[in-house]
């Protein structure tokens, strides 16, 4: 990732935690991501960073080369998420620009396997 390109920040409305065939599952309602789902990711890569001074941690995710985006987990909202007991261990992430309770059989999703969050031990949580 280049250290100039600009990102696309968004920070999920709503989420909770799954499981399917025995995997961890963090699914994340975020409207503004309209523009990711629906993609085929043939190849992705991501990091974790802490901003102290958001009190968030923030996913940013590069899929088919293209420009990446960020997902941000503020200590108060969407970073409750990271305190569950799944998210010690790897998980896959599922985001999808449709509310939560609209989600049916036809909803859309990026979906990226084997995520680890990097806990950074500035955050103290």
């Amino acid at each position: 990732m280049n250290e100039n390109t600009s990102i696309d920040a968004h920070i999920p409305e709503d989420g909770g935690w799954t499981e399917e065939n025995g995997k961890s599952i963090l699914l994340l309602s975020i409207p503004s991501s309209k523009s990711y789902i629906n993609k085929t990711v043939h190849k992705f890569s991501y990091k974790w960073v802490y901003d102290r001074e958001e009190k968030a941690y923030v996913l940013i995710i590069e899929a088919n080369n293209t420009n990446p985006f960020a997902i941000i987990f503020h200590e108060k909202h969407a970073g409750q998420l990271l305190l569950d007991a799944d998210a010690y261990g790897e998980f896959i992430l599922y985001v999808t620009s449709e509310l939560i309770e609209e989600i049916d059989e036809n909803t859309s999703y990026l979906i990226l396997p084997k995520i680890k969050l990097t806990r950074n031990v500035l955050a103290g949580w």
